[in-house]
């Protein structure tokens, strides 16, 4: 945790850069707010369910936190062996890197990660190899790419990323969809801009994320398998952790979700950039009492999806088929069906199906699902849930 400065600090830091105070996403205080991006008018998600988010151990890392310093935008390897983050001291930022031997350990021997000649760069997004990183610089707000031979060798000269000249200002929360085709970036307060791939690294605009009334946009990083878009959402003041949900990249996302853990959205502190594993199962977000001085580093590890229905399978009240499917299967029910949602094995929701008229079977469409083992479980009217698993086959 950070410690509390006294008043005499406090109060000759802020004479001494009264022009210079960050908010907790590292965004200047005093940069014009840039709202003129929001390309199209779509129906405004809502937010449809508050989505039981299993995590196990959340705990700060306090073996990387600094008390005086930042630590921010987090990327954790599939292994949950190695971190990435941006660490600000004296308000000059840096991408540093720490490992560990198991996941039962604390992570040790940070370091500043050596990446050109460039300097004060923060905000970074690795391939799941962790042989490609793609950074920001934090004065110009351009973005980097650069890449290394094996995670044990140092990364070599950085390129420019070109992007296209309306993004201008402040840019954070960088990611990319798995064939590089879209682009996301946050784009100062209540912009999620999505580019699209004009040519080897060159990017222009091609939407924005929709972000529901009354609220203001965080920056979010992309699962790996670019259907799930996690963020922080501010209403009323505090920053809270969502994550928006598509079935194909082609599509929009507009399924909204509330990740409810009182592990993870505590309920007085903001919640925010949060990234998951490529695996899906560790979860590292950061946690700010207000300003970019206050971010602190956390990590959660994910239960699998089987565990995620609060119970367990009952197939003579429940069952699907055909089991394996393809394009559609059919959910029966001894009960009056309300809800079906279906979980990859990793635990991130792929689908919501609200049942408007009374039924209790239901055909649930399987046609943009990828080949593998999935987690469904049914909501009735009576007030049981059920879950059973499913596997797809193309």
């Amino acid at each position: 945790m950070k410690k509390l400065f006294t008043m005499f600090i406090f109060v000759s830091l802020f004479e001494a850069s009264a022009f210079c105070q960050f908010d907790a996403n590292g965004k200047p205080i005093d940069t014009e707010i840039i709202n003129q991006l929001r390309l199209k008018s779509n129906i405004l998600p809502v937010v449809a369910d508050t989505v039981a988010f299993k995590a196990d151990s959340v705990r700060s890392l306090s073996e990387l936190n600094s008390s005086t310093g930042a630590e921010a935008y987090p990327w954790i390897s599939s292994d949950g062996l190695r971190i990435y983050y941006t660490k600000s001291i004296s308000n000059i930022n840096n991408i540093y890197f720490a490992s560990r031997n198991t996941v039962h350990e604390p992570f040790s021997n940070a370091k500043a990660l050596t990446l050109g000649n460039e300097n004060n760069i923060f905000s970074c997004w690795l391939t799941n190899d962790e042989l490609h990183i793609y950074f920001i610089d934090n004065v110009s707000y351009k973005v980097y790419h650069a890449q290394r031979s094996s995670k044990l060798d140092d990364f070599g000269i950085p390129s420019e990323i070109t992007i296209d000249s309306k993004v201008i200002g402040f840019k954070s929360g960088i990611s990319f969809t798995p064939d590089f085709k879209q682009l996301f970036l946050y784009n100062g307060t209540n912009n999620i801009i999505i580019l699209q791939q004009n040519g080897t690294d060159n990017y222009v605009i091609s939407d924005t994320l929709d972000i529901p009334n009354g609220s203001l946009a965080c920056p979010g990083t992309l699962s790996q398998d670019g259907l799930t878009y996690y963020l922080g959402l501010t209403f009323s003041k505090i920053q809270k952790l969502y994550y928006y949900t598509r079935t194909s990249l082609s599509e929009n996302f507009t399924k909204l979700y509330y990740i409810d853990n009182k592990l993870i959205n505590i309920d007085s502190k903001n919640m925010l950039q949060p990234f998951v594993s490529g695996a899906g199962n560790y979860f590292v977000f950061v946690s700010a009492v207000d300003y970019w001085q206050t971010n602190d580093l956390y990590i959660g590890y994910l239960k699998p999806a089987a565990t995620l229905s609060p119970i367990e399978s009952e197939s003579e009240h429940c069952r699907i088929f055909p089991n394996p499917a393809i394009n559609s299967v059919s959910i029966a029910s001894d009960n009056t069906i309300e809800k079906i949602m279906v979980y990859s094995i990793f635990g991130t929701l792929i689908d919501c199906l609200s049942v408007t008229q009374e039924s209790n079977n239901v055909q649930l469409l399987t046609q943009n699902y990828r080949s593998g083992i999935y987690m469904v479980t049914i909501y009735t009217k009576q007030g049981n849930v059920y879950s059973e698993k499913l596997t797809i086959t193309k």
